[in-house]
């Protein structure tokens, strides 16, 4: 008995640890990988913090860890342009939202570069998300929806105060709407297969 008990231990102990070797990889995700000439564009015009914020400058999400990726890999390759409709600004974060051409369309609700972000948590890139949404959700600022996708900004310049957003404070903020502007381009794909140095995917 005591050797069938001892048996059944190494059998649970070799269990778990492939379980644990075995964890899910860091989760996928398709976007829009900015060309050189977008990426200087962006980082030229739009990058003015004033604390020590990473630069992004670099892409547009377009699905954060789909549950079918090979849906989205008939598109990889695939160069596509966005419009750009707002530029939003608090001391955490510099946000770019964005109207992708073309039929991909961004799960995101409100499709968007990041152009800085503080990098410590609450914040990080994912905040550019959650300030657009204050600035949806809190602000005068009028965002007008085409087809539930972000189509034109209406309101000119907004300065002011957005309230407490929990975990977020108050937070003074700028929002201006983008005209003539130069548009986004890149190509589609899974950051796992992006090429940053070489601007090319699966290459």
């Amino acid at each position: 008995m005591k050797v069938l008990w001892y048996i059944e231990a190494i059998v649970a102990i070799l269990c778990m640890t492939t379980l644990a070797t075995t964890t899910d990889p860091d989760p996928d995700w398709v976007a829009l990988f900015f060309d050189e000439s977008s990426i200087a564009h962006c980082i030229e015009h739009y990058t003015n913090s004033t604390i020590e914020n990473e630069i992004y400058c670099d892409h547009i999400t377009i699905a954060f860890d789909p549950p079918n990726m090979t849906y989205y890999e008939q598109y990889f390759g695939l160069k596509e342009k966005a419009k750009l409709l707002g530029y939003v600004k608090e001391k955490h974060d510099q946000a770019i939202l964005v109207n992708i051409k073309g039929e991909l369309l961004s799960t995101n609700k409100y499709p968007h570069t990041t152009v800085s972000s503080y990098p410590l948590d609450p914040y990080g890139a994912v905040y550019s998300n959650i300030l657009w949404e204050r600035v949806d959700k809190t602000s005068p600022v009028d965002i007008v929806f085409k087809h539930g996708v972000p189509d034109k900004i209406l309101t000119e310049l907004w300065t002011g105060l957005l309230p407490r957003y929990d975990p977020y404070p108050e937070a003074l903020t700028i929002v201006k709407k983008i005209e003539r502007s130069l548009d986004f381009s890149g190509t589609v794909c899974a950051f796992s297969h992006w090429d940053s140095e070489k601007s090319c995917c699966k290459c």
